[in-house]
């Protein structure tokens, strides 16, 4: 007779290094741990511990925040600034004329404003892309987004679509990040940005159509108050919603990085 053999014992299964009372399900790419399904989420491939590290790798993005509503904030006061230069020209037209001395009055003024006005519309694109960005990249380190940084960013600039997607995309992030579930201050920033686009080319045809013809000066004038105050509600309130997601982002940030067993699944 052949002795039996003897039946080894089965290998315990494998634990979460985590969460050790918790079966694996598969080992971390990144590091090689055992991970389970509270360290997995849908959108990264990496464990939570990985994660973390990845997140703390990254700037915050609140620096780049306050940068953009500092240029937001020069913006509107620009644009304040030329709303009272055009009511105070258009209040002393005769006829729909102005004189020498005040027509000579504004374009100082107007010279003066120009490059401020210049420099904040830069700046403030600038540093609000650059949050966006940022924001969009925390984000999706914490699975909290599947947004391709690079679109959006882009579909600012391409046509049709930047009357729609940019909208999405910061609705998106906020409500991501828990916003609330009311859209007004996003509903009303994306109307004033819209708006000013429109107006904009509208204030541009009546400018060239003044050069042409002085008596369409009075109208160039009232097209131009209605932009710039149409920039001053745009501005006002893209501070605003900038203010909430950094708040909404700044929450989870600290909410992820805690320690194990304070994480919310």
């Amino acid at each position: 007779m052949q002795p039996e053999l003897a039946v080894p014992e089965p290998l315990p299964a494998a634990a979460c290094a985590e969460h050790p009372d918790a079966p694996s399900q598969r080992t971390c790419p990144r590091c090689g741990r055992f991970a389970c399904e509270r360290c997995l989420l849908p959108t990264s491939e990496v464990c939570l511990d990985c994660q973390r590290r990845q997140l703390q790798a990254l700037p915050s993005a609140a620096p780049r925040a306050r940068w953009a509503e500092r240029m937001l904030w020069v913006r509107a006061a620009t644009a304040a600034a030329s709303v009272m230069m055009d009511v105070w020209l258009h209040a002393r037209l005769e006829d729909g004329f102005s004189s020498v001395e005040d027509a000579t009055t504004y374009d100082t003024l107007a010279a003066l404003v120009a490059v401020p006005t210049l420099l904040s519309m830069v700046l403030s694109a600038v540093f609000f892309l650059r949050w966006l960005r940022l924001s969009i990249q925390t984000a999706a380190t914490m699975g909290l987004s599947q947004e391709s940084i690079s679109w959006a960013t882009w579909c600012w600039f391409i046509p049709l679509a930047n009357f729609i997607k940019p909208y999405e995309v910061v609705r998106d992030l906020r409500r991501n990040l828990g916003g609330p579930a009311g859209t007004g201050l996003l509903q009303g920033w994306w109307a004033a940005w819209v708006a000013m686009n429109i107006l904009n080319r509208v204030s541009d045809m009546m400018s060239r159509r003044a050069e042409q013809d002085g008596a369409a000066f009075s109208s160039s004038l009232v097209a131009g108050i209605a932009l710039e105050l149409v920039v001053l509600v745009a501005a006002v309130l893209c501070i605003q919603v900038i203010r909430q997601v950094q708040v909404l982002l700044d929450d989870r940030v600290a909410d992820f990085t805690r320690a194990p067993a304070e994480v919310r699944p």
